[in-house]
């Protein structure tokens, strides 16, 4: 063989092996690929918050009459879960201006075809068409046992929550995705700066997607959201594992609530973040306190730079399981097909970023 055939083949068994050694890094693991729309009709989002404000001359009496004749069971959650109150004290609260003024900025805002509005209230219910795929394939739900999918219902819960899962439907507080700007937010007790960046609607599907998976994760897997921090870091693996399932197009940054600052910072700082992580032997740790420094939210990491992401145990967590499913082949429901944290974390062979 001459030595121009001998080159010409070596070059092409090189590019051979560097096309499969690529393929494998970038091969999508189960994490990346969308699921299958369900094919029950997906329930639209429910406007609860029209309902509430009093009507012209109507009493306390008439007004808790057409709650109840209109539905007695969401009122009734409403008052008492939600706003932990009673019907009377919600009738003098929606009397005041600025709740009424509130409710219109909500009605006019979320009832408009603004771009935003339009394109979260489509991707809620691309994301509940989802769901019972993930129950099936995540959780190893058979198609006969299914839960129905859960009605989304609009509320005004005067900032009290984004996302609530009752038995049948998942309450939405439409006045926490205002956008970052909006008037009232300066004014609310508690809602941070670092919050107020998680108030655009986009952010809507995010918060009800991360519901809808604690709430799988938790019920798999009872007892993962406490002992050592592995145990609890991989509890936030499987529901960002869960998230990039219903909302396959989402970024990663987007759906951790990550600014540009704080993707770049983790990005380039992954490995040492790990490493000390290890060094510490804080994986090990049942500490509150350690567990609450790596998974609490904030404006960043306590102890990291102020340019660090908060809550960087959910960053890590993210990582082994994207790692562990794609060098695994998981079986159906392989959320309560895992093993313990520490096998886990082997097989992934997650050593920081590469």
């Amino acid at each position: 063989m001459s030595k121009n055939k001998i080159y010409t083949a070596l070059i092409l068994l090189c590019s051979a092996i560097l096309l499969y050694w690529v393929s494998q890094r970038t091969k999508p693991g189960l994490t990346t690929g969308p699921l299958p729309q369900s094919k029950v009709a997906v329930p639209t989002l429910r406007p609860f918050w029209k309902a509430l404000p009093i009507q012209t001359g109507e009493n306390p009496a008439e007004w808790l009459e057409r709650q109840r004749r209109q539905d007695s069971l969401l009122f009734e959650f409403f008052v008492q879960k939600i706003l932990q109150s009673d019907p009377e004290t919600v009738y003098s609260l929606w009397q005041n201006p600025g709740v009424d003024s509130l409710t219109k900025d909500v009605t006019a805002f979320w009832g408009s075809d603004n771009p935003e509005v339009v394109q979260a209230r489509q991707q809620l219910t691309e994301l509940l068409g989802r769901y019972p795929s993930l129950l099936q394939t995540a959780g190893g739900f058979s198609p006969d046992s299914l839960p129905p999918i859960p009605v989304p219902v609009g509320m005004v819960g005067l900032f009290q929550y984004q996302c609530v899962l009752s038995d049948s439907n998942l309450w939405i507080g439409l006045d926490l995705f205002m956008k970052e700007n909006y008037r009232y937010y300066p004014t609310v007790d508690q809602l941070y700066l670092y919050q107020r960046r998680r108030t655009h609607p986009r952010h809507m599907p995010i918060a009800v997607a991360r519901t809808l998976s604690e709430d799988l994760v938790d019920q798999l897997n009872p007892g993962s959201s406490t002992g050592k921090l592995l145990n609890q870091i991989l509890r936030e693996g499987r529901i960002m594992a869960c998230l990039r399932l219903l909302l396959p197009e989402t970024p990663d940054s987007l759906l951790l609530g990550y600014n540009p600052g704080q993707w770049n910072w983790i990005c380039q700082n992954e490995t040492d973040v790990w490493k000390n992580l290890v060094r510490s032997q804080a994986l090990f740790s049942e500490d509150p306190l350690v567990a609450a420094r790596y998974l609490s939210d904030g404006p960043f990491t306590s102890g990291l730079s102020t340019d660090s992401p908060p809550a960087l145990g959910r960053f890590l967590g993210d990582r082994i399981m994207q790692q562990w499913l794609a060098n695994q082949k998981p079986p159906k429901g392989w959320i309560k097909a895992l093993g313990q944290p520490e096998q886990i974390l082997q097989e992934s062979g997650y050593r920081g970023r590469s």
